[in-house]
C-alpha cells in the first residue's frame, strides 16, 4: 500500500478535512486505487510512482478534459493531480454505481456515437501519453492508417523484437500488412476515442 503520511496530509488539505476513511477499489492494472470517504464527500483516488511513469496522471487529466469537452458521456470531474513524496496522485469525483434501467445501453450507444463525432483535422494528440504502463506516441498524422502504422503497430513490433518476444522475421510479415492498411481502413475523419471508457 502506497498510502504514505505525506499523501494523507496533501489529500486532507485538498479535501479540507481531518477525517479520511480509505477503501481499496479496482482502478486499473498499474495503479493503486481507493475510495476516499470524508465527513462531507467521497472521491476516487489513484496513486502511482512519479518516476516510473512520469506525468501519467497529468496526461490522464488532459484526456478526461478532452472527453468532457465533447459533451457526450458524463465524465468524472478532475479534482486535482499532485506529486508528493515520490508519488503522483489523481483525485476524481466519485460516481456511485447505480442500477441500470432498460434504456441504459441505448443511451450509452447514442452518447458514444456523439463522442465519436468530435473530430480534428488530424489523427493523434498534441501530447504523448500511456497505454497502461507502455508510453505511446501520439504524433499527429494525416490519415488513420499512417497513425496506426507509425504510432502503434511499428513501435510495439520493434519493442517485441528487441525484447525477444517475437522473432525478427515478423517485421517482414507485418511489412506486407502495412502495404494493405490504406485499403483496410475507412478514409473518414478522425474520431475522439478513449481506451478506458
Amino acid at each position: 500500500m502506497i498510502w504514505t503520511n505525506g499523501i494523507q496530509e496533501e489529500i486532507r488539505k485538498i479535501l479540507n478535512t481531518d477525517t479520511i476513511t480509505l477503501e481499496a477499489v479496482a482502478g486499473g492494472c498499474i495503479n493503486e486505487a481507493y475510495k476516499v470517504i470524508t465527513s462531507h464527500k467521497q472521491v476516487f483516488l489513484k496513486i502511482n510512482s512519479a518516476s516510473k511513469f512520469p506525468s501519467l496522471f497529468y496526461k490522464e487529466q488532459h484526456g478526461l478534459l478532452l472527453l468532457a469537452q465533447s459533451n457526450s458521456i458524463y465524465i468524472p470531474k478532475v479534482i486535482n493531480v499532485i506529486e508528493t513524496a515520490g508519488y503522483q496522485v489523481l483525485i476524481l469525483e466519485w460516481i456511485n454505481k447505480s442500477d441500470l434501467d432498460h434504456l441504459f445501453w441505448t443511451r450509452f450507444g447514442e452518447q458514444l456515437a456523439i463522442m465519436h463525432e468530435a473530430s480534428m483535422p488530424y489523427f493523434g494528440l498534441v501530447e504523448d501519453n500511456y497505454m497502461g504502463s507502455v508510453p505511446q506516441v501520439n504524433t499527429p498524422k494525416g490519415t488513420w492508417y499512417q497513425f496506426f502504422k507509425e504510432n502503434r503497430l511499428e513501435p510495439i513490433l520493434n519493442k517485441c523484437i528487441a525484447g525477444n518476444l517475437l522473432p525478427p522475421h515478423y517485421s517482414d510479415k507485418l511489412a506486407k500488412l502495412f502495404t494493405r492498411l490504406p485499403d483496410l481502413f475507412d478514409k473518414g475523419p478522425s474520431s475522439l476515442v478513449h481506451g478506458d471508457l
